[in-house]
């Protein structure tokens, strides 16, 4: 019966062991991974911005002559054609003429008072506008105060116009 107690006290007492020996090489190799792994990451290039040296040495001197230019005229028309200027007409101004209970203003264009545009307002808390108030438009549709200010309402063109 001794014998039985004292194999199983063994047997146990070995287990242990090499549990422990077991974790002991664990550790090891995470420790060796870890070392191995900021080697690598040290030896890799950073991202900084790395100064170029010269191909060429400065030159100790300056030069006083440049080199000789030989112009042949052709016998071609040798003048330069003279480039088109291209001017592009101011976008037109509106006149502010009245705006309806449904928060629609009615716009006129100054330069060609036949012209009529509506636009619904996209600023009801601000003021409305003074009549005569110039407004410009926009490429998005939008008409705002000439001057840049902010203080009156703002306009966006009713679609199908």
């Amino acid at each position: 019966m001794r014998s039985k107690i004292q194999d199983s006290d063994v047997r146990n007492k070995l287990i242990v062991l090499v549990s422990i020996l077991l974790a002991l090489l664990v550790v090891m190799v995470c420790i060796v991974d870890i070392i191995i792994i900021r080697r690598r990451m040290a030896a890799q290039p950073t991202l900084e911005a790395q100064i170029v040296q010269p191909a060429t040495a400065i030159p100790q001197s300056i030069p006083t002559m440049g080199p000789t230019v030989i112009f042949i005229p052709t016998a071609e028309n040798t003048q330069t054609p003279i480039p088109e200027i291209v001017t592009v007409p101011p976008p037109p101004v509106w006149r502010f003429l009245r705006i309806n209970q449904d928060n629609i203003g009615t716009f006129e264009n100054v330069s060609d008072p036949g012209q009529k545009l509506e636009a619904k307002c996209i600023d009801p808390n601000r003021p409305p506008p003074n009549e005569g108030a110039l407004y410009n438009l926009d490429g998005s549709g939008i008409l705002k105060p000439q001057d840049g200010g902010k203080k009156y309402q703002r306009f966006k063109l009713i679609s199908g116009q």
